[in-house]
């Protein structure tokens, strides 16, 4: 006996939607909404350099961001264990506006360097745990699956969003660009809030 082979098309991850849960549905929304705001960070180094800072502190700005998430993301593991997935992101969600909005007004290298620092932080509380949190809602035998479908929507969405951020930078001025950014992200901790997944969070 021979077992069928099914043809798997380029978007049929999304058919995994159908059938998800309502908890997973949730927490995707958020994570979607989240998604279609996080521009790409070439435009932190873009305004960087708006603000007339310089090429090499702009290097080392971005090299303590990343110490700062390879220091924080054990930590934040511990404290969404603790606290819940939910909350922990909320938390980094927040960092992020508040983290954008200071970009948004950057006018100094010691401002750029907090910034960097609190992105760090942000990172830290929301990459890992964003995917911890759709493998422990997912089915045992879907955790695959919502990978998948997790990476797959947010990587659109993000592509999207850094259309978006680069028309708006462009049409109205870097600054607007930023501000979009730090406030759309809120309609992600507006809808965890109002609709909290059905789950310990």
């Amino acid at each position: 006996h021979r077992p069928e082979k099914r043809r798997i098309g380029f978007f049929s991850f999304l058919k995994y939607w159908g059938r998800s849960g309502e908890t997973f549905k949730r927490v995707m929304i958020g994570l979607l909404i989240f998604s279609l705001f996080n521009s790409s960070d070439a435009f932190l180094f873009l305004k960087a350099k708006d603000a007339g800072i310089g090429e090499y502190e702009i290097i080392l700005a971005y090299i303590g961001y990343n110490l700062i998430y390879a220091l924080i993301s054990f930590p934040a593991g511990v404290l969404s264990d603790r606290l819940g997935k939910r909350k922990t992101m909320i938390a980094g969600l927040l960092i992020f506006s508040l983290t954008y909005a200071g970009f948004a007004t950057m006018h100094s290298s010691e401002m750029l360097f907090f910034c960097f620092a609190a992105y760090g932080v942000y990172a830290a509380l929301t990459e890992g745990i964003s995917k911890a949190w759709v493998g422990e809602i997912a089915d045992a035998g879907d955790r695959g699956v919502a990978q998948g479908f997790l990476r797959s929507t947010t990587s659109i969405l993000s592509l999207l969003s850094g259309l978006l951020t680069g028309l708006i930078w462009t049409v109205f001025s870097p600054v607007a660009g930023m501000l979009v950014s730090a406030i759309g992200i809120l309609f992600s901790v507006l809808f965890w809030v109002i609709f909290p997944p059905n789950v310990k969070a």
